[in-house]
């Protein structure tokens, strides 16, 4: 008998194919997105032996989005790099794990879900974005043993997986911490934009700084805050850091549970011009905590939003499109306050209806 042919009953060890890079500290401590950190902890906690493996990098303090330390005692990490040494490292994991669980897409995740599929190896994906639209990609899809995907990414793909799992995203959020806004009674200080995300072109970040000096030469008084590191970090930080006498900020990464819930709730709208997603948590982040959204119809997004119900939708790459939008909210407010209101109730029932992605793992590896 295969590995793959009866793995469900015997799961007791699983290899976690990170979608980015593992952050290493000077002294040796290991640091990864702090909710998957947080999944890959929990599953130990269950008495799962678990390897996480990815890339390394240097770790830089504000400028990584790796915010959650992987614990030495409980999970294994694994070197994932292009040399001889590093490839056998990952293979040798691979082989000795009972599942193998993959962050979906990205190249990595793309040849390791190839070589288990040529190989017999047991393995499943987490869908959390959009492109997966190649022959290899519908293969790899179709080959796992289940999907969980966040978003209405569920829906694109169960014509070619007949185990697809819809799940809450990894937040640190939950309705507890539902904040609701009163937009009628507001003070007429400046508006307060907030971006949450990497800071990179494929999340809309230069044409949002395009579409900031464009609505400030309107007369319309904001402050727009960017919270996050990646590519463009270094250089925004350096153009703006935590000026306080200008209208755009840059605060890097914000690890602080209390100190990203208040940067939500001070805010006004949230504004996530992206490229293409599968369902971004900073949207379910926006939605509790009642900020107006303005964002793309990319991924799996307008299967939970709706364009002028919950949130509004600008096109890819328009910053002339994003200040119209802006325009017309802030002059708007019982506009504001439906679009808040309708994006609350709708986490509430999405929160309501999903389980979180560690119970649904557990869940399908113990009943499958």
């Amino acid at each position: 008998m295969r590995k793959s042919d009866a793995y469900m009953s015997v799961v007791k060890s699983v290899s976690i194919i990170g979608n980015g890079a593992t952050a290493m500290h000077l002294d040796g401590r290991l640091f990864v997105n702090r909710h998957t950190a947080n999944f890959a902890t929990s599953l130990a906690n269950e008495g799962l032996a678990i390897t996480f493996i990815e890339p390394r990098v240097p770790l830089i303090p504000n400028g990584n989005l790796q915010d959650g330390e992987l614990p030495k005692a409980k999970v294994r990490s694994v070197h994932l790099d292009k040399s001889i040494e590093g490839l056998c490292r990952t293979a040798k994991a691979l082989h000795q794990s009972d599942l193998v669980y993959i962050f979906y897409p990205g190249t990595v995740a793309r040849y390791v879900a190839r070589y288990c599929r040529f190989l017999g190896l047991p393995y499943a994906i987490y869908l959390r974005g959009e492109q997966f639209g190649s022959s290899c990609d519908v293969a790899n899809l179709r080959g796992a043993r289940f999907l969980c995907c966040v978003g209405g990414m569920d829906d694109k793909v169960r014509h070619l997986n007949s185990r697809v799992i819809p799940i809450r995203p990894m937040l640190d959020l939950t309705p507890l911490d539902a904040k609701r806004r009163d937009f009628l009674d507001r003070d007429d200080s400046p508006w307060r934009l907030l971006f949450v995300g990497r800071l990179e072109a494929a999340k809309g970040v230069p044409e949002l700084i395009d579409a900031a000096y464009l609505l400030h030469a309107t007369g319309v008084r904001f402050e727009l805050t960017l919270v996050g590191g990646g590519e463009l970090y270094p250089d925004l930080a350096a153009r703006f850091g935590g000026k306080e006498d200008g209208f755009i900020r840059v605060t890097g990464v914000i690890d602080n549970k209390a100190e990203l819930h208040a940067r939500y709730e001070s805010a006004d709208i949230f504004v996530l011009p992206t490229h293409h997603e599968g369902f971004p948590r900073v949207l379910y982040e926006a939605m509790i905590k009642s900020n107006a959204i303005i964002t793309t119809a990319v991924g799996g997004i307008p299967s939970i939003l709706n364009d002028g119900v919950d949130a509004l939708f600008c096109p890819v790459a328009d910053p002339e499109a994003i200040v119209k939008i802006l325009t017309s909210l802030v002059n708007d407010r019982v506009r504001m306050q439906s679009l808040s209101d309708n994006a609350q109730a709708k986490f509430h029932l999405l929160y309501r209806s999903r389980p979180d992605h560690s119970s649904a793992f557990l869940s399908e590896i113990q009943c499958a």
